[in-house]
Order: structure tokens, then C-alpha cells, then sequence
């Protein structure tokens, strides 16, 4: 198995900024991109009203000010929660941002996002309906979109729509039957958690063509497993692992 030149390595910050600050919001882009930051991985999600916005949680109470099940409210009373609360590095309040916030603020910008979908069966085909149309009135900015999820369906229509194909199956487990679909559908990779891949698990997606990215990396020693593995997409909370990592490559 060839090893990953460092070179090649591609961090991805979850939140925008990591733990430096609230994350989803369009204050952790603005951190994030001080911070040098240049790929991040948000989280969509749609209200019951059919709008798209960026939060991680299913539940509200970790990240905002009020309780609940996020999807089950209206924008307008999501819209007017405090995205930062209990964040330690929080200088204000901040809004959740919508889909349309996060586009327009990356037009202007050399930073990559990936989107992650989040939503319940039901409700997976009026989200992917909202980024199509959403994204469709930004084109200049859908080269630098990756659209990561846990639904070929959604995929192949992301792919049909809107022909991004930094297009990733995220799986509990990469196995070979996964591949096969996720090379038919011409996505570009696959992710799963950091401990799920195996030097065997990345060399399968390799010969499928498939580009294997982690999420879950929480220690230097699983970035320098992984890479030795051959994966070459982390994604990361805390920014200090990238940062430990590259200090110990000479």
C-alpha cells in the first residue's frame, strides 16, 4: 500500500473553526479562515418549514439556547436562537445560519465546504430539493462544494441536479458491496469513522476508485494511523491535532 505523502494529506475542520468557536455558524467561518483554515464540514439540516440551516445536533439544547428537536420547529423561531450558547469562546450571540448565509459568505473566499446531510427519511427528499435550488442561484461557488451523506438516493440526485462529483457515502462500515454502488453512482469517496478503517478497508476503495476520508480523528495517533493507512481526508474538532501532527513531520 503506497503511503500518504503529507503533502497530500487533506485536513477538513468540523464547525468551521473547530473548537475555537461556535460551531455551524458563520462566526466559526470567519475564525476558521484567520486560523488558515480551508476546508470545513457543516451540518444541514431542513425546519419543518422547509428551510434549509446548518446545525449538528438533532436536539437543540447542546449548542443553543432552548430545547427540542430542531427539524420540528419553524424557521421563524429557530431563526431567533442563540447558536453560541455555552460555547467558552463565544464573544456575542449568534444566529443559526441557513443554507444561502453560508453559500454567499463562501463566494468570496478560498475555502472548500463540505455539506453534510441530516435528515430523516421522510424528510431527506425536501432537503436535497432546497440545496438544489439553493445552490443553483450560486454557481460560482459549487466547485468548491463536496456533499457528503448517508443516502445514495440523495447522492445520485445531488449528482444528477447539480454535477458535483466531490460526492462521499458516509457508511457504518466500508465493505466491498458499498463500493460497488458507490462507484456506480461515480462518487468520488467513501467516510466512515476513524476506527472502522484498516489498511485493507483503504486499499478495497482505492481499487474502486474511491478516496477514503475519516471523521472521528480526536488524537495525533489515529491521524498518523490513518495516514499510514493511506487515508487521505481527516476530519477533525480540534485544529491542535493537525497541529501536533505537522510538528512531528520534518
Amino acid at each position: 500500500m503506497r503511503k500518504v505523502n503529507e503533502s497530500e494529506v487533506e485536513w477538513i475542520i468540523r464547525g468551521g473553526a473547530g473548537l475555537s468557536a461556535p460551531e455551524n455558524t458563520i462566526a466559526a467561518l470567519d475564525v476558521g479562515q484567520s486560523l488558515g483554515v480551508r476546508h470545513v464540514w457543516l451540518d444541514l439540516q431542513i425546519s419543518r418549514d422547509g428551510v434549509p440551516f446548518f446545525l449538528r445536533d438533532k436536539r437543540l439544547e447542546r449548542t443553543t439556547n432552548t430545547r427540542g428537536i430542531a427539524h420540528a420547529l419553524d424557521w421563524q423561531r429557530l431563526k431567533k436562537l442563540d447558536a453560541a450558547e455555552g460555547h467558552p469562546f463565544r464573544v456575542g450571540a449568534e444566529k443559526i445560519p441557513v443554507l444561502q448565509d453560508v453559500l454567499d459568505w463562501l463566494r468570496a473566499r478560498d475555502t472548500r465546504l463540505t455539506i453534510e446531510l441530516r435528515a430523516t427519511a421522510n424528510a431527506m427528499s425536501s432537503l436535497v430539493d432546497s440545496l438544489v435550488q439553493t445552490c443553483q442561484r450560486f454557481p460560482d461557488v459549487q466547485d468548491k462544494l463536496h456533499i457528503a451523506c448517508g443516502s445514495l438516493g440523495a447522492l445520485a440526485r445531488c449528482g444528477e441536479a447539480l454535477k458535483i462529483p466531490q460526492r462521499h457515502l458516509i457508511v457504518d462500515r466500508p465493505k466491498r458491496p458499498i463500493f460497488y454502488e458507490a462507484q456506480a453512482l461515480g462518487l468520488e469517496g467513501v467516510c466512515a469513522g476513524n476506527s472502522v478503517w484498516t489498511e485493507r478497508h483503504v486499499k478495497y476503495a482505492c481499487q474502486f476508485g474511491l478516496m477514503p476520508s475519516a471523521f472521528g480523528v480526536r488524537h495525533v495517533s489515529d491521524a498518523r494511523r490513518l495516514i499510514d493507512a493511506g487515508v487521505q481526508r481527516l476530519c477533525i474538532e480540534d485544529l491542535a491535532i493537525m497541529e501536533r501532527y505537522e510538528s512531528t513531520i520534518g
